[in-house]
């Protein structure tokens, strides 16, 4: 015959009859074979038996039960109820000592039982103890007791104390203490004021979440009393922050993981998210995201400044103004995606729309302008290849104090230099400029027509050129500083050679005029030998 396991589940003990019939409690289990299988819809035969006090104790109680599983292998028997052995149930004395229940079983209905195991009874069936207890109650005035039933004989009795009245009781104090006789509004709560509970607004301890009314602005508020931050959330999730170091942050997840930074603003979702660094200002949608130590930085604007790290004291605004820049600092821009490329670079300053996209370490820089482009350190660009006129009411005016000269020279080539120069006329080739200053598609002038001015000036290589070959030096020149970057020239520049090359014709022309004047004067001089040697022929012709 297989072993079999069960799973004993005790739901209640209750008596099953307090008079007529022999106490009993119910107990409940499962049957199972040692596979684990449901023993199902089968009749078995269990004997019961009380021991007290261990496992190996004396039976106080054994009866036998035949009960039938249902289909999930679940029956129910009453014990005290069984057929009896031995001992008797109602002498039980449940509270002289502790009692456990020995459990053997016969699968088939017979006699042939297997010991299934025995376990104590942890939770006694207190009905039956009570009853054994021998414990008698005294009915007091007003209360009838009566087997098992326990009633009140003065219901309309006249009451004191905090509560009076005979059939409706009124409260007419707590603890002892008055209660106001004042009608309470809605959302009041009774408040002791120190001599009576009266009816009071909650504002004090709790605020309502649709509205609040009877509030002190000297008094009422939403926060703290002690030295902590105060915190809001969306979905769980942290939104807001209000910290006693300075720091305030207001948006979802703004400020996530700032710890020990002070004096930092945050509003917008994600803005500020990892930051550890003071004196810090974002304000839109993942502005100064992943600044950790970087300090003293303004982010205006969804993105701007959102990869910044370590980088200190730049300032932002715009729509993904300085969104590429880690540890870059002293940078200014004002425009959308200005300054947009830069990741080290430093002391730039970008002004407009995609100003100072390109570029992600110069240093020093400056551009002014929708799409004004940078291609150096310290350079600067006002406008675009599209703007056709710059200027104003007044001539641009460059330092030259002799108090900041040194190494003066005067070794400036004038005609020499100038006469190799080559004057023309061109359009300038947009496409051209796009490719070499890689400049997004999203930012090119779709209104500006291509060769719409012809210009005037020169070619800078062949300025350069022409340059070399007088050994000079020429700063008209501006060079490519890197791969990137386009030659130019400073025209104003030009006015240093040509006016050597006017000094020289100047030199030149005076030593020709005085030349002119000597030969003038031997003119003269053979003018007049001509003319007296005309007179004597003239005087020998005559005789």
């Amino acid at each position: 015959m297989k072993k079999l396991f069960f799973l004993f589940l005790i739901l209640t003990f209750t008596l099953v009859n307090r008079a007529q019939s022999p106490e009993a409690f119910n107990y409940q289990f499962v049957a199972r074979d040692d596979a684990g299988n449901l023993i199902v819809n089968q009749s078995i035969s269990l004997r019961i038996s009380i021991l007290e006090g261990t496992v190996s104790g004396t039976v106080v109680n054994c009866e036998i039960h035949l009960v039938t599983t249902n289909q999930f292998g679940l029956a129910t028997l009453q014990i005290g109820n069984g057929t009896v052995i031995s001992g008797t149930f109602n002498d039980i004395n449940w509270g002289s000592d502790s009692y456990y229940i020995k459990t053997e079983m016969d699968p088939l209905g017979g006699q042939n039982y297997q010991l299934m195991g025995i376990s104590q009874l942890l939770s006694v069936p207190y009905s039956l103890f009570a009853k054994s207890s021998g414990v008698n109650y005294n009915a007091g005035p007003g209360i009838d007791i009566t087997d098992y039933t326990i009633s009140n004989t003065a219901q309309n009795a006249t009451h004191s104390g905090d509560a009076v009245g005979a059939t409706n009781l009124s409260v007419v104090k707590l603890q002892g203490q008055d209660v106001s006789t004042n009608a309470p509004a809605t959302n009041q709560i009774l408040q002791w004021n120190g001599s009576s509970w009266t009816p009071s607004y909650i504002y004090s301890s709790v605020w309502s979440l649709s509205g609040n009314s009877g509030t002190n602005p000297s008094t009422s508020f939403l926060g703290t009393t002690d030295n902590a931050a105060l915190n809001f959330r969306v979905n769980n999730q942290k939104a807001g922050t209000i910290e006693p170091s300075g720091s305030l942050f207001l948006g979802f997840q703004s400020g996530y993981n700032n710890t020990v930074s002070g004096n930092c603003t945050g509003i917008g979702s994600y803005s500020l998210y990892s930051n550890t660094g003071c004196c810090n200002t974002a304000c839109g949608y993942l502005a100064l995201n992943s600044n950790t130590s970087g300090q003293s930085n303004t982010a205006i604007g969804v993105d701007a400044l959102k990869k910044n790290t370590s980088g200190a004291e730049n300032a932002s605004s715009g729509s993904g103004a300085l969104f590429n820049n880690t540890t870059g600092y002293f940078n200014t821009a004002n425009g959308f995606q200005s300054l947009y490329s830069n990741n080290s670079g430093y002391n730039n300053t970008a002004l407009g729309h995609g100003a100072f996209y390109n570029g992600a370490s110069y240093s020093n820089s400056t551009a002014l302008g929708y799409n004004a482009n940078i291609t150096a350190s310290n350079q600067v660009r006002i406008g675009n290849s599209n703007v056709t006129s710059i200027g104003g009411f007044a001539g641009w005016t460059n330092i030259s104090d002799a108090r900041c000269k040194k190494e003066i020279t005067e070794t400036v080539p004038g005609l020499t230099f100038i006469m190799k120069l080559r004057p023309v006329t061109y359009y300038l080739d947009q496409e051209a400029f796009g490719t070499l200053l890689n400049t997004v598609s999203s930012m090119a002038d779709k209104d500006f027509e291509e060769n719409i001015n012809l210009q005037t000036g020169f070619i800078a290589q062949e300025v350069e050129k022409a340059a070399s070959e007088c050994e000079f030096n020429f700063s008209g020149v501006d060079k490519p500083k890197n791969k990137s970057d386009l030659y130019g020239l400073r025209y104003a520049e030009f006015t240093v050679p040509l006016v050597k090359a006017v000094q020289e014709l100047n030199i030149k022309c005076t030593s020709q005029e005085k030349l002119i004047v000597e030969l003038q004067i031997k003119l003269e001089a053979l003018q007049k030998e001509m003319d007296e040697f005309k007179k004597q022929l003239d005087k020998t012709a005559e005789r």
